[in-house]
């Protein structure tokens, strides 16, 4: 079995990704490990452990890549900064460790009231600052210098939280020859609304009860997210990721409504800038999917979890590469026999024509996710499979 990560492979790997982006196909369909706290897991390393010392525990989260072959990864690294918020002395704290100590979980925070629309739409930054924060933080509330303090205290918790990052991607590089897929990460509008002020209820409510309020909302927190997000990190040619939360739970009619313009206007500026986006495309897009078409073609990564892989080839395949395939349950339950010959299946009705690239259905973030011995049956099938 060939699994061995070469640095002097970088750039072969790098050209795959490249080309299965723009659907030529490759020598074999790319391999992809999609995980974040997973790697940690399987090494016995505790959420805690990590936060204490990431810089030193940084090489387990590249373990994975020891034993199996990918062509990328984008793995090891937790999601937030869950250390610095305790500087802030949140009343409910957003980002919390899972009681078996090995994961990572976050919280909605329906911070904002819907009577406060007005504010929100008149000035965002303004809001933010002085309404949502304090309320959420109190110590941000209490006079100078606490409110000072707390932030300055926090500040190099989250510097170091950056700096892990860089050095995960430096040595993933060095060390294995293994590229990543996303410079850096956004929230669009209604996403952001739902996660960080308003709630599942909440936004839900909004749609029937305040539709004008919540329309002019979103596009006034689009604007503030745009300059935030395509800021001078990202250049031309770098890959976006946006995971995309609400569509599973819309309607088509509210999809359009609701969440397809903002989405499409902070997309825009993407295609404008030449900056390639990676939707994460949660739950089950079915009825939204086909919209995806009115981006330009081949900018465009998108990973499949409940949408069916093979009417999303025929449905989009042709216009956004799609990552996944790979069920979950299967590398858990299945038989390795039955886990080559399903991805016999994939590489022949997917890797036709490319945009397509090999990955689990799900973010790996717990040890037991999958049967790493089932997965490497699989990558050894598709570098073998002719």
């Amino acid at each position: 079995m060939a699994y061995a990560n070469d640095p002097k492979d970088y750039a072969v790997k790098l050209q795959r990704q490249k080309d299965a982006l723009n659907h030529i196909e490759t020598d074999h369909v790319p391999v992809m490990m999609m995980s974040v706290t997973w790697p940690f897991g399987l090494a016995g390393i505790k959420v805690q452990d990590y936060i204490n010392d990431r810089i030193a525990l940084n090489s387990f989260g590249r373990a994975p890549l020891k034993e199996i072959y990918c062509d990328i990864y984008t793995g090891g690294m937790f999601s937030a900064p869950i250390e610095a918020y305790e500087f802030l002395q949140p009343e409910t704290p957003q980002y919390f460790i899972s009681d078996d100590g090995s994961t990572m979980q976050h919280r909605e925070m329906a911070s904002m009231r819907p009577e406060e629309y007005g504010e929100l739409t008149e000035n965002v930054k303004g809001f933010l600052e002085n309404v949502i924060l304090p309320r959420r933080y109190p110590i941000l509330a209490r006079p100078y210098p606490e409110n000072y303090n707390a932030l300055k205290n926090a500040y190099p918790k989250v510097m170091a939280f950056m700096a892990s990052l860089m050095d995960l991607t430096a040595k993933q590089k060095a060390e294995y020859g293994v590229p990543g897929l996303f410079a850096s990460f956004g929230y669009v509008p209604m996403d952001y609304l739902m996660d960080f002020l308003r709630g599942f209820k909440g936004t839900s409510g909004d749609m029937r009860c305040h539709p004008q309020e919540l329309k002019a909302a979103l596009e006034a927190v689009t604007d503030y997210l745009i300059p935030l997000t395509y800021g001078p990190a990202l250049k031309k040619g770098d890959t976006l990721l946006l995971p995309l939360h609400c569509p599973p739970f819309l309607s088509p009619k509210q999809y359009r409504e609701f969440y397809w313009p903002t989405f499409k206007r902070f997309v825009d500026v993407a295609m404008k800038k030449g900056i390639n986006v990676m939707l994460g495309l949660e739950g089950d897009w079915t009825p939204h999917l086909e919209s995806l078409k009115e981006f330009p073609k081949n900018r465009i990564f998108g990973t499949i979890e409940q949408t069916d892989i093979f009417w999303s080839k025929k449905a989009v395949g042709d216009h956004i590469t799609l990552i996944g395939g790979m069920p979950c349950n299967m590398l858990r339950n299945a038989s390795g026999a039955e886990c080559a010959d399903y991805t016999k299946k994939l590489v022949d009705t997917l890797a036709p024509g490319g945009g397509y690239i090999f990955c689990t259905d799900l973010m790996l973030m717990s040890k037991n996710d999958i049967d790493v011995d089932k997965f490497k049956v699989c990558v050894d099938t598709i570098l073998n499979y002719k």
